[in-house]
């Protein structure tokens, strides 16, 4: 029920009650909205477009990498918000690349392979092939998959570590993970444009980032663990918390440090590392794409989309 004229709404979104309304008001045009959406081994997925994308892919990518982490039986045990004065591009770059990791994250990398996703060295490739092998025999897919706006992927942590943490040891005792004791390495769920999610054997961390303003950004972590698990007997909340809580306020620094570099009389926009940042620019380049095609579609004529790769003027459109 709206609490200013009391019009009333079923739980299927039609208005089924408006009082003092004038003959020949049709109830029926006036239900609540609707929007679409599909839930994935636990994961809600919600869009607001009237035509949305296709899913089909995205779910066979995703189901068989996250379904044995058994978000279901899941709950949310802390839900933490960070208000970052920089602009949302800013701070989604940040998040989609470990560049910075090793310089700037000493409690990430303690169990978070920090160069995974850059060169890697023959050592870390063995270590990333037998990784593999050993999901296969557990018949657990590591993919990478990836489509126009989703990537999924298993890989290892660091060696010796079953979880992210400060000391790479899991953090809750009720495992949501139960195969292979957790020692599952992280399934890196990356959603565009706002959000990713690292779901290891004992726990699932999801992040978003939510613009609020031209240079404010509402990031919120989420802490999952199973259902069953009881705090102060299974996890400890600071525990659980203090890896990612840490490194997303060293990344607040990082975002906000480079927000008043963009803000000032001398920034110049400089190249992506073509190697260790390749989801930004992946990132870069989705973002112009969907400027442009809201862009054409809102102008006279008739000009083409145009193609988007790594130039100069996509780099100093997802810069600026």
């Amino acid at each position: 029920t709206c609490p200013y004229h009391q019009w009333t709404y079923g739980l299927d979104g039609r208005l089924l009650s408006a009082p003092q309304m004038q003959a020949g008001f049709d109830r029926s045009a006036y239900g609540l909205g609707a929007v679409h959406i599909e839930t994935v081994a636990g994961l809600i997925f919600i869009c607001l477009a009237e035509n949305p994308p296709p899913f089909e892919q995205c779910r066979a990518d995703l189901e068989p990498v996250l379904a044995p982490h058994d978000l279901l039986n899941g709950k949310i045990a802390v839900t933490l918000d960070v208000v970052e004065r920089a602009n949302w591009k800013l701070v989604m770059e940040n998040a989609r690349e470990c560049y910075h990791c090793a310089a700037r994250h000493p409690d990430l990398r303690a169990s978070f392979p920090v160069a995974y996703f850059a060169a890697q060295s023959d050592k870390d490739k063995a270590r990333a092939t037998a990784f593999r092998s050993r999901m296969a025999a557990f018949g657990m897919p590591t993919g990478p998959y990836e489509g126009e706006w989703w990537q999924v992927e298993r890989f290892p942590l660091n060696e010796g570590a079953v979880s992210i943490s400060l000391d790479g040891q899991a953090v809750s005792r009720r495992l949501l993970c139960a195969v292979a004791d957790g020692d599952v390495g992280s399934v890196r769920i990356s959603i565009e444009p706002h959000s990713f999610a690292h779901a290891v054997g004992d726990h699932v961390l999801t992040f978003s980032a939510m613009p609020t303003g031209p240079e404010e950004t509402v990031v919120r972590m989420k802490f999952l663990v199973h259902k069953d698990a009881v705090e102060g007997v299974d996890y400890d909340r600071q525990r659980l918390i203090e890896t990612w809580n840490r490194t997303n306020d060293q990344d607040r620094d990082l975002a906000e440090t480079n927000q008043r570099g963009v803000n000032s009389i001398g920034y110049r926009p400089g190249p992506y590392s073509e190697d260790a940042e390749k989801n930004a620019i992946r990132i870069a380049n989705w973002y112009c794409e969907k400027a442009w095609r809201y862009i054409e579609a809102r102008r006279p004529g008739d000009g083409g989309v145009p193609a988007l790769s790594l130039t100069e003027a996509g780099v100093r459109a997802a810069r600026a």
